[in-house]
């Protein structure tokens, strides 16, 4: 695994968080994000391989040769989107 892929595999994890966090500052949670990780834990690991399979595909498409502003927005939006659509919290 490169330097690359793992600062990908953080920049995704962190659109997972920001999503978490606009949820939270919406009064919608109450919850910490560990405790929003592990309430459903189906939706959290159908969240994760979402995004794994996202991230694997890029890669496979070349897309971690370069880390660019665009290669990293789109990472994070993978990771915002795939909690958003599988991940409902509390």
């Amino acid at each position: 695994m490169t330097k690359n892929e793992i600062i990908f595999y953080l920049i995704a994890f962190s659109g997972m968080y920001c999503h978490w966090f606009k949820k939270y500052a919406r009064e919608q949670l109450s919850c910490s994000f560990i405790r929003y990780l592990i309430t459903e834990p189906k939706n959290t690991f159908v969240t994760l391989i979402t995004l794994l399979v996202s991230i694997i595909t890029m890669q496979q498409s070349g897309i971690f040769l370069e880390l660019t502003r665009e290669t990293m927005s789109l990472v994070f939006m993978a990771g915002w989107t795939a909690d958003s659509a599988f991940n409902k919290g509390e």
